[in-house]
């Protein structure tokens, strides 16, 4: 059963770095990427926030899985565990993607995954398996070497264990709401490096 979606409401949080305390080769970095919250969050580790980003970048932009199939695990993720700050973010992606109510809908359900198609559904499969066993099935596994080969599947592994590290860092440090995401947010994936 899925977790309710809302709002955090924590008492402490880790803030977000200014401008003035952060590096130029940082500052340089953030000035070309969306101005989101947890991207900025990531600069409060300054030694990995240049690898950090280059990472997100590669991973939404190098890669070989669909960009509907990544949302897909996202989203369901997002939906399943009750994140609101990611689910917020995924939705509008999955949209921009131009993914269907009914696909959306389809997220939602209760049991498992499986009004999409049969990538869709076995991307889910592997999302959840992954998020709350830490490991896909035998079968799971199988099934993405099967259609997706040895890289397709370790790049779908490697996708649901950074959103995996993504949400516990977003929930752990409490990374504030953006208020207008529609003006932050374009196209299907979070940040392009140029």
């Amino acid at each position: 059963m899925a977790r309710p979606l809302q709002p955090r409401a924590n008492k402490v949080a880790v803030p977000l770095p200014n401008d003035a305390s952060l590096a130029p080769d940082i500052r340089q970095r953030l000035a070309q990427m969306p101005h989101l919250n947890n991207l900025r969050m990531f600069a409060n580790v300054p030694h990995c926030f240049l690898s950090i980003t280059s990472l997100i970048d590669q991973l939404f932009h190098a890669g070989t899985i669909d960009p509907t199939l990544r949302e897909y695990m996202y989203l369901r993720i997002a939906i399943k565990y009750g994140l609101y700050y990611e689910y917020r973010h995924n939705l509008l992606f999955s949209e921009q993607l131009g993914m269907t109510d009914a696909e959306i809908a389809a997220l939602r359900s209760d049991g498992p995954v499986d009004q999409l198609s049969p990538d869709g559904n076995l991307v889910c499969a592997a999302a959840e398996e992954i998020t709350e066993r830490f490991a896909a099935g035998d079968e799971t596994l199988a099934a993405l070497l099967e259609r997706f080969g040895t890289e397709g599947a370790c790049e779908i592994i490697l996708l649901v264990s950074w959103f995996n590290l993504l949400i516990r860092y977003v929930e752990s440090t409490r990374v504030p709401y953006e208020k207008d995401l529609g003006d932050i947010i374009r196209g299907g994936a979070p940040l392009e490096l140029r």
